[in-house]
């Protein structure tokens, strides 16, 4: 029986047109979805007849563990990947050749044609990340106990935030809180941001106390090998005028949003309906960034939900939906959900409490 790598290893291979002897893989992600191989430093050359993992010695007792079904063949030490990935392709005689023209460098791309001068190239885009956007039973186990995680965590850290806690102690409290319900780690940098400085998206927690903050903005998700990834906004004693009214106005951007979300509509569509919306409270000059992205093995997938982005929506797609408004002298509120696309519409995965409530009372 094919195992489920093995079934992602054909869906791939069958994009491929038919005189296209194989495939150079590239990137942590894609390998592992295609093997299970959890390592990194490792290229795949994938053919319809052969799965061979290149890599070194440090990994050859894991890919044996990991992929018992993958060749591997591994580099001598001091020898680079590429040049271990030259010397393999001749011996396997390949006369053409696919690479991922988004993945490799011009600088590795140039040594590649220069050093198999008899191979024919052909450049193609996100032919395994197009396979990743859709989502399997299995990998939507994984995301719902990613979210779960988070949210877990995120319950205990409220408990313990006090307003001498700087920025950086939250956000370095709740990545701790994150590994202890059982992530690996942290999906990315926990962002922590108290009033102006929520106004960066990307903010980077400081040394520098919360204190009696009027909003905390808080950003995270669970590495549990697939990745989760949430925002909520928090008032500190009260809950002030100007943020009740930033809240609202998000919140019904992101019910709005979340209404058309199913099967055919395009991502540039759900962004577009998310800054109507905003636009409707005249904040929409004050929305910065896209609606949100896929979600996977990386906290970035496609399809993202921006402007121009055609590319439609399918069953199995899991998205994050996350408007957000940003004022710079005053602060930013942000909402994000993670969903996941049905045959119909749409299941809401995380459950975190929307409501705008204050952390001390």
């Amino acid at each position: 029986m094919e195992t489920i790598y093995q079934q992602r290893q054909k869906r791939v291979l069958a994009r491929l047109g038919e005189d296209v002897e194989g495939l150079l893989v590239l990137g942590v992600a894609n390998v592992r979805y295609l093997t299970g191989f959890t390592g990194d430093s490792t290229w795949l050359l994938l053919s319809r007849e052969k799965t061979i993992a290149l890599s070194d010695k440090r990994y050859a007792w894991q890919l044996a563990d990991e992929c018992p079904d993958v060749e591997t063949r591994i580099r001598p030490v001091g020898k680079q990947l590429l040049d271990w990935a030259v010397e393999v392709i001749e011996q396997l005689g390949w006369r053409c050749l696919a690479y991922p023209s988004d993945r490799l460098s011009v600088a590795d791309w140039e040594r590649l044609r220069e050093a198999l001068p008899q191979v024919r190239w052909v450049a193609v885009k996100g032919l395994v990340e197009d396979e990743r956007a859709r989502k399997d039973a299995g990998e939507i186990a994984e995301l719902r106990h990613a979210i779960t995680v988070a949210e877990r965590a995120l319950t205990r850290w409220l408990a313990t935030v006090r307003p001498e806690d700087t920025e950086k102690q939250l956000a370095d409290r709740l990545e701790m809180l994150l590994r202890e319900e059982g992530a690996d780690c942290a999906s990315f940098p926990v962002i922590v941001a108290a009033d102006a400085h929520a106004a960066h998206p990307h903010a980077r927690p400081r040394r520098r106390p919360v204190g009696q903050c009027e909003l905390l903005l808080v950003d995270w998700g669970a590495d549990c090998g697939y990745k989760s990834d949430l925002t909520r906004v928090f008032a500190g004693r009260t809950i002030s005028a100007r943020l009740m009214n930033a809240y609202d106005a998000v919140r019904y951007a992101l019910e709005q949003t979340l209404a058309h979300v199913r099967p055919g509509v395009k991502a540039e569509t759900l962004h577009a309906v998310a800054l109507q919306a905003l636009q409707q409270a005249a904040v929409g000059d004050h929305f910065l960034h896209s609606t949100g992205h896929g979600l996977g093995l990386e906290v970035h997938e496609n399809p993202i939900l921006r402007p121009g982005n055609e590319q439609e929506l399918q069953p199995g797609m899991v998205l994050t939906i996350e408007p957000g408004i940003y004022f710079r002298d005053w602060g930013g509120v942000r909402l994000e959900e993670d969903v996941l696309v049905t045959a119909n519409g749409y299941e809401l995965l995380s459950r975190f409490p929307q409501d705008l409530h204050c952390l001390w009372a």
